[in-house]
């Protein structure tokens, strides 16, 4: 496995030392010369070392062709989509992902935006259809080495562009997709977090689903003092996929057992062991 995983991983390192993508014209004849020039054991490593190259290429390619063109910077445009994410409130705006699910007027646009609303009529829910008037904004960052690159996390989500609300009106959708409808499960979920454990909903919403939205300055201050901040990162979402599966598990044995007394209800039984193991 290491003998394979090594030269992907060349690969695509090799890909980042390009000041440019190539061109696709390129892609065959490379191809063609290395696997000619390529003899007897030079093959092994040769064509994991191309795959992890191609593979790069092809992610990069097609992020980069997600990103709004130039042309539309300033302008505004009409899109149809939903609320693709939690929506973070503050300082009077509204900050969420937007997914556009039918053709978009020019089909230069990207399909996947971060937008904001300032100055809101009423608060947006995930997962809500909406038609947006927006202004387009390519994405940019500051010049700061030491500070966030914004342009980078946007390309990293594959937002391909950035703008504000200008206008906005909800529509109808009859058949929403998958996505879509699981990040209204996840929402419904996260409110019932908010309502039975009030201040405490926010970090089992984090640690759960991975809605970090409700977090303020002093909850992620805290986190980096305690150096817990890897719990709603990452190994926050293990926990609770841990939790799920050991649950589900339980509770399906449980209700099996035909000498365990009325008075235990399997579901609970379950609940409680899940929380043990997630906190083992």
């Amino acid at each position: 496995m290491l003998k394979m995983a090594a030269p992907v991983l060349a690969g695509v390192m090799a890909l980042h030392q390009f000041p440019a993508l190539p061109r696709p014209a390129w892609a065959v004849p490379v191809l063609i010369l290395a696997l000619m020039v390529a003899r007897g054991s030079a093959r092994v490593w040769l064509l994991p070392f191309l795959a992890g190259f191609a593979w790069a290429w092809w992610v990069a390619g097609a992020a980069l062709s997600e990103r709004l063109p130039a042309e539309f910077h300033g302008r505004d445009v009409i899109l149809q989509g939903y609320v693709a994410s939690f929506v973070a409130a503050s300082d009077h705006r509204l900050t969420f992902d937007f997914q556009v699910y039918n053709d978009p007027p020019f089909s230069e646009l990207p399909t996947r935006w971060r937008l904001s609303w300032y100055r809101p009529r009423h608060p947006l829910e995930p997962g809500e259809d909406l038609r947006v008037t927006v202004r387009a904004r390519q994405a940019h960052t500051l010049g700061n080495p030491a500070g966030f690159d914004y342009e980078g996390w946007l390309f990293r989500q594959r937002l391909g562009g950035t703008g504000y609300v200008r206008g906005l009106s909800r529509v109808t959708r009859r058949q929403p997709g998958l996505s879509q409808w699981w990040l209204r499960q996840r929402a419904q979920l996260y409110q019932e977090f908010i309502r039975t454990s009030g201040a405490r909903g926010a970090m089992l919403g984090a640690l759960a689903l991975g809605a970090r939205h409700d977090f303020t300055t002093r909850d992620w201050d805290v986190l980096r003092r305690t150096g817990t901040s890897h719990l709603v990162a990452i190994s926050g979402l293990h926990v609770g996929l841990v939790a799920g599966v050991v649950f589900l598990f339980l509770r399906s044995v449980l209700l099996r057992l035909p000498w365990l007394p009325i008075c235990l209800r399997a579901a609970d039984l379950a609940c409680w062991l899940a929380v043990a193991f997630a906190a083992i």
